[in-house]
């Protein structure tokens, strides 16, 4: 059962954190069209999106996809927006991991009495979380405001406390809705790059 979890854990951290791989690659003619065209800023991610499809449908496209000054915050955005159009994909949203935790004294109480040791939870335990989303309206309404859904859990497990059966000490779950807008503007002297607002 645990090693069994594991890799599912394992699978979903792949399918959520890999990155997007471009099939049997865009047309070249299309990307030389493109490439003659593209803004000094215009990514190669996104020369890639644009000819994905159809040489036809890459210059109606090409006003779609942003065009930013480059900061990682606005590359990150391009390359994402680049590839949630594809079906079933879906983004990382917070960091995705595992990893081996230690505790220096964790609580008992919960566990005290199901089994003959006094202390039956362990010092160390495995931590991970996952964390995706995926957008369900773009342009809402005629705006430059995209809708998505994200979803993150965090658990805490207690993989080697075997004696209590490894139980998942304790899991956060954090649904969350948002709009965001990807408009790149000056406030205060600072350029931002977008803005999110959402309920979590």
């Amino acid at each position: 059962m645990n090693g069994y979890a594991l890799v599912t854990i394992g699978a979903l951290l792949l399918l959520v954190a890999a990155p997007p791989s471009y099939g049997q690659g865009p047309d070249e003619t299309c990307l030389l069209d493109a490439l003659a065209d593209a803004e000094d800023s215009m990514t190669v991610g996104e020369l890639r999106f644009l000819c994905q499809e159809s040489p036809a449908q890459a210059t109606a496209d090409r006003s779609e996809v942003p065009v930013f000054e480059q900061s990682i915050i606005e590359e990150r955005i391009a390359a994402e927006r680049a590839v949630e159009r594809r079906p079933f994909i879906i983004t990382a949203h917070q960091p995705n991991y595992l990893m081996w935790s230690i505790m220096d004294e964790p609580n008992q109480a919960p566990f005290v009495g199901l089994t003959p040791n006094p202390s039956p939870v362990d010092d160390n335990e495995m931590v991970f979380q996952v964390s995706f989303k995926a957008p369900f309206w773009r342009n809402i309404l005629g705006s430059n405001l995209d809708g998505y859904f994200a979803y993150t859990a965090k658990s805490w497990w207690q993989l080697f406390a075997d004696d209590i059966s490894a139980p998942f000490r304790e899991t956060n779950y954090q649904p969350e809705f948002f709009v965001r807008s990807v408009t790149s503007r000056n406030f205060l002297g600072m350029r931002v790059a977008g803005w999110d607002l959402g309920i979590n």
